[in-house]
């Protein structure tokens, strides 16, 4: 767990994810201190679970990054 303090752009972070169902890492994009949301580019992109896209058909969407609340990631270096 990590205050935005602690983190910067650049740092490569760690956390549990749950779609992924283990640990996933990436590359910090951009810090706001002042809401505690943190954007990280995933170090291998993954794709979601499917879902149905509305044409009855399931899609995949593949992610590249995710922005989640400081608190969640622990840094690695």
């Amino acid at each position: 767990m990590a205050a935005t303090t602690d983190l910067h752009i650049g740092q490569t972070v760690e956390w549990y994810d749950i779609p992924i169902g283990g640990c996933a890492t990436g590359t910090i994009e951009s810090v706001s201190h002042r809401t505690g949301w943190v954007t990280v580019r995933l170090n291998a992109p993954y794709t979601l679970a499917p879902r149905n896209d509305g044409s009855g058909a399931l899609a995949h969407e593949d992610v590249t990054h995710i922005t989640m609340r400081a608190r969640d990631l622990t840094p690695r270096d």
